[in-house]
């Protein structure tokens, strides 16, 4: 009898160890869940064909440039894949988002740069963690950054070149960074463009 009873034991034993095992690395893999920060890349729409339309698409310039952001986000020093890549309605922003929103295999998702909340609650509830593509218009971008970065107001009057793109990030704690880069080839913008 004393046999079973140090059998029954030891078997409690291994149960508990397992399942306190088992608690343990769910708690860690939560916990790394929870510290990863969500990461977006903000962008402005590539160049805009002159053609006289008053919702333009991309000139060739344009379309080269967004073919470029393929690489650009390949070779960020981030980790993880694109979730989503979001849009607003006018042509040149969805154009710009599209090659690289094909490349990931991604619908492009339509936001509106003139109300950013709906976009902030989804970026907050379904993609913690994550990281996403943003093209919004040029003077929508400082405000989305400044609302991403909970009030951090960006340093950077240069946010209507269609060669700068902003890699935000926010920490589940702490204050949220935005890294401002420059892809594809140089653009000039002339004054009141």
């Amino acid at each position: 009898m004393p046999a079973t009873s140090t059998q029954s034991g030891g078997a409690a034993a291994w149960s508990v160890l397992l399942l306190g095992t088992m608690v343990l690395a769910t708690t860690s893999v939560v916990y790394l869940q929870t510290r990863t920060p969500t990461t977006v890349v903000v962008l402005g729409p590539a160049e805009a064909a002159k053609n006289g339309q008053p919702n333009p698409g991309l000139s060739a310039a344009g379309l080269e440039r967004a073919r470029e952001l393929v690489r650009v986000i390949g070779d960020l020093p981030i980790t993880g894949s694109v979730a989503a890549v979001f849009a607003t309605r006018y042509r040149v922003s969805q154009e710009t988002a599209e090659p690289i929103a094909r490349h990931l295999d991604l619908p492009v998702q339509l936001v509106d740069s003139a109300n950013h909340g709906p976009l902030l609650r989804r970026v907050a509830s379904e993609y913690r963690g994550q990281l996403l593509v943003v093209v919004t218009d040029a003077d929508a971008m400082p405000g989305l950054i400044k609302r991403l970065l909970g009030g951090t107001v960006i340093g950077d009057d240069e946010h209507n070149h269609p060669d700068r793109l902003y890699l935000v990030t926010m920490p589940r704690v702490g204050a949220g960074r935005a890294v401002a880069l420059r892809y594809g080839a140089s653009a000039t913008v002339v004054a009141g463009s």
